[in-house]
């Protein structure tokens, strides 16, 4: 039976390479209105001065402090399970090395927590900003993602189907998704952590921008697509797209197999009709591979699994017609 004793607070971060804005980061985290309880640092072989700023920083914050420099190169997906696993309190934030958290996040979120006990993960909006942390775009979710959070607040998770919406950066969730997640699978932490939560509980996002996102070092980067380049994407070569794609679809069905598997995921057992979606994520791929027409009527599979299935559908009709 949970109590209502306080929960403690840990702060995974990851650098490497990252003395340019890590004082400015670790700042707008010691200065939170609702300070952690320990943050913890994995540093995956810097070659400058990120560990020399690390120790600066912290020499003098009261908290459980933990740095480790890694013997060998683990990569961000590894170097943050292995941070995460270092961690030791009731929820865990993760961290990168160059954004700037607003000073009420941790206090907001723990907050979203207390309201929703079922939550086992949460995650908020961010603006993006440039290397001088001035505005780019206000939002994250809406300029970038085209993310819904309504969705979410009504439990319809769909969108995890096709693409993770939930910033490792502006998450945060109870040890007992580590325990389960690790060890972690797939090409992103924060899409598989956000999976392995709804085996746990539910996810549930703020509608507020609690970080200034920086785009100048940040190698996955948030910055929206234009319309023109959109434009370009779809006047590109039709092989060379369908290429990307069918690599894409392998990557969810390996994904999504795992977990199922690993967490036996049945069709009730999980808020993600999962042996439905990979199911139907195998007879996309053969309809592309094979180009067969006749499943041209699979529109309502479409439907069912992917938010944007108008434009899916009618992206894989052109892409097996015009394909060379």
């Amino acid at each position: 039976m949970e109590t209502d004793k306080k929960k403690t607070i840990s702060v995974a971060m990851c650098t490497y390479n990252g003395s340019r804005f890590l004082e400015e980061q670790l700042n707008s985290i010691t200065g939170q209105t609702c300070l952690p309880d320990e943050i913890v640092i994995c540093d995956d072989g810097s070659s400058d001065d990120t560990m020399g700023i690390a120790d600066k920083c912290l020499a003098d914050w009261p908290g459980t402090v933990h740095i480790e420099r890694n013997a060998q190169n683990l990569g961000f997906v590894k170097n943050f399970e292995k941070a995460i696993g270092l961690c030791h309190g009731d929820i865990i934030f993760l961290s990168d090395q160059d954004d700037v958290w607003h000073r009420e996040k941790i206090e907001v979120m723990m907050h979203v927590f207390e309201e929703h006990p079922e939550a086992a993960m949460v995650f908020h909006d961010a603006a993006l900003v440039d290397q001088d942390l001035k505005p780019l775009y206000p939002s994250f979710w809406k300029n970038t993602l085209e993310f819904d959070y309504r969705l979410f607040l009504n439990h319809d998770y769909k969108r995890l189907y096709a693409s993770n919406v939930v910033q490792g950066s502006a998450c945060a969730f109870k040890k007992q998704v580590y325990e389960k997640a690790a060890p972690f699978y797939g090409d992103f932490h924060d899409e598989w952590l956000a999976l392995v939560s709804l085996t746990i509980g539910e996810i549930v996002p703020i509608p507020k921008s609690l970080m200034k996102y920086r785009q100048a070092s940040n190698a996955l980067g948030g910055m929206p697509v234009s319309s023109t380049a959109k434009t370009k994407e779809v006047m590109k070569n039709t092989k060379e797209r369908y290429l990307s794609d069918i690599k894409k679809y392998h990557r969810q069905l390996e994904l999504m197999n795992t977990l199922m598997e690993r967490y036996q995921i049945e069709e009730k057992s999980y808020p993600l009709d999962i042996k439905g979606y990979t199911h139907f994520l195998r007879k996309r791929i053969e309809f592309l591979e094979h180009r067969q027409l006749s499943q041209i009527f699979a529109f309502n599979q479409y439907r069912r699994y992917l938010f944007d299935y108008k434009k899916s559908y009618f992206k894989d009709i052109f892409e097996i017609v015009f394909r060379k």
